[in-house]
């Protein structure tokens, strides 16, 4: 659900950092932590598993504090499943990808087209 989410953001041009990426042996947290004041845009993934991590609810509450959370929830979710502290804000249907589109170009991230 998340990965063909995060191709099709790779396929308009967003570089995407993810912890499905990362190299064994780095330290993960200064490595999100890093990542997340170096981005332009955060976007968290609200599914049912995230919900229920404490380390993706402190990566969201360290990216909205930066002012850069774009929440996006799968669907199926309700928004009353979002954790407390995040409901305030709008999350997009993973599935409306043209909102997400416009979402981050309101954001200042620069679209462009790339083969996948």
């Amino acid at each position: 659900m998340v990965r063909p989410f995060v191709n099709r953001l790779k396929t308009v041009g967003v570089t995407v950092e993810w912890d499905q990426g990362f190299l064994s042996g780095i330290e993960l947290e200064e490595e999100i932590r890093t990542l997340i004041e170096e981005a332009t845009v955060v976007i968290v993934v609200w599914s049912p598993i995230s919900i229920r991590s404490r380390f993706v609810r402190d990566e969201a509450e360290l990216a909205a504090e930066n002012g850069k959370l774009a929440p996006v929830m799968t669907d199926g979710m309700r928004s009353a499943s979002i954790p407390l502290g995040f409901r305030g804000l709008q999350a997009t249907r993973i599935s409306d990808f043209d909102v997400v589109k416009q979402s981050l170009v309101a954001r200042g991230v620069e679209l462009g087209i790339h083969s996948a």
